[in-house]
């Protein structure tokens, strides 16, 4: 069964170049968002939305094209894009897999959260680390999750929260039902000043973009 927001792409490649947008307009992030809206309210909102659809289209499609998403939840295959990082003026700076975020300095920590019962194990990638790979030391940075959420955050915050780009809990790939594929989350458990929602707003599920601001 196909899932319906993929009817509009009855070709789905992986590729992100493949990805077609209906639409004759420079993307929302090449100017600032006060000036879109301030120019044309409905004009961002509508491009606000096709950018949430093409971002559930693209990871759903690569779960659905490499057949999962229905009897293993949401997996999705280990080279299926599954993050992105984009400059300032919405330039794509690198998109990472499960295998290639695997190649990057692993870490792990057992904490509980709001979401869970019990202590969990989550594992993956430091945001520390990541960033050191990609070349970047952004100061503001803007998180971007399949389900809608956006929330800005100044990096340094998130270094000093340890924050990890979650990719397995448990010792098992996260799946898209189940907070994945990429769960950026703190450990809780380790200091209390990290049990604040100042932190648990940042706890981005279903992460799939993270737009530098500045």
């Amino acid at each position: 069964m196909i899932h319906a927001s993929l009817a509009i792409y009855p070709f789905f490649s992986c590729n992100r170049n493949d990805v077609k947008r209906s639409r004759n307009v420079e993307p929302i992030r090449s100017e600032t968002a006060a000036s879109a809206r301030a120019a044309n309210p409905q004009a961002a909102n509508n491009i606000e939305r096709q950018d949430m659809l093409d971002r559930r289209t693209f990871v759903l499609g690569c779960a659905l094209a490499a057949g999962f998403g229905s009897g293993d939840a949401g997996a999705i295959a280990a080279d299926a894009p599954i993050l992105s990082l984009r400059g300032p003026q919405g330039e794509v700076l690198s998109e990472q897999s499960l295998a290639s975020l695997d190649t990057l300095p692993q870490s792990k920590f057992k904490t509980s959260t709001p979401w869970h019962k019990g202590v969990v194990e989550f594992s993956g990638t430091a945001l520390s680390a990541y960033f050191e790979a990609a070349h970047v030391s952004p100061r503001k940075i803007r998180l971007v999750a399949l389900n809608d959420y956006v929330v800005d955050a100044e990096v340094s915050d998130l270094l000093a929260g340890d924050a990890l780009l979650a990719t397995r809990q448990n010792g098992v790939p996260l799946p898209i039902s189940d907070k994945g594929p990429v769960f950026l989350i703190f450990p809780f458990d380790a200091r209390s000043e990290l049990q604040h929602q100042s932190y648990y707003s940042r706890a981005v599920w279903q992460l799939t973009e993270i737009d530098i601001v500045e």
